[in-house]
């Protein structure tokens, strides 16, 4: 059984981010994420991945505002443009929830989005916070990954 959330209020919020370092399959498993994500929180969402067909995935996508790629998660970040303008264009959005889709390579995914001013309360991380259940599919998880509310908007929730 899937649960759906109650939708949030009208509260001026940014567009939800959602990250996720994956494949071509990975990412299109995501869909069902963005389409609760955006009406949830009541616009498009913003999806940070690595890979440059990820625009041409999304164009289009009535559920994704905007695409950010990043070209490397293992470079050093003083020798990486990507991660710097990935920084740089975090610190100027409003405050939103996130939603870290990623197992794997946390420790950057949390360094990038602190260094960014990201509040560790805006996130929830599906790992640990929403694993895969056993006889599980993807989509099921993302769903109930969607549900959640990060800790600095659980007040707005109705």
């Amino acid at each position: 059984m899937l649960l759906t959330p109650a939708p949030l209020d009208s509260s001026p919020l940014a567009a939800p981010l959602v990250v996720r370092f994956g494949a071509l399959g990975d990412m299109v498993l995501l869909t069902p994420l963005l389409r609760r994500l955006h009406q949830r929180y009541g616009q498009p969402c913003r999806v940070l991945g690595s890979g440059a067909w990820l625009e041409p995935l999304f164009a289009g996508n009535p559920d994704v505002l905007e695409v950010l790629v990043l070209r490397s998660r293992r470079r050093p970040y003083w020798l990486d443009r990507s991660q710097q303008r990935l920084v740089k264009t975090l610190r100027a959005l409003p405050s939103g929830p996130v939603y870290v889709c990623d197992d794997y390579a946390l420790d950057k995914i949390r360094w990038l989005l602190d260094r960014a001013g990201v509040a560790r309360e805006q996130c929830v991380y599906a790992n640990p916070d929403c694993l895969l259940g056993h006889d599980e599919h993807w989509i099921e998880r993302w769903l109930r990954f969607g549900a959640m509310t990060p800790g600095a908007f659980s007040s707005v929730q109705t």
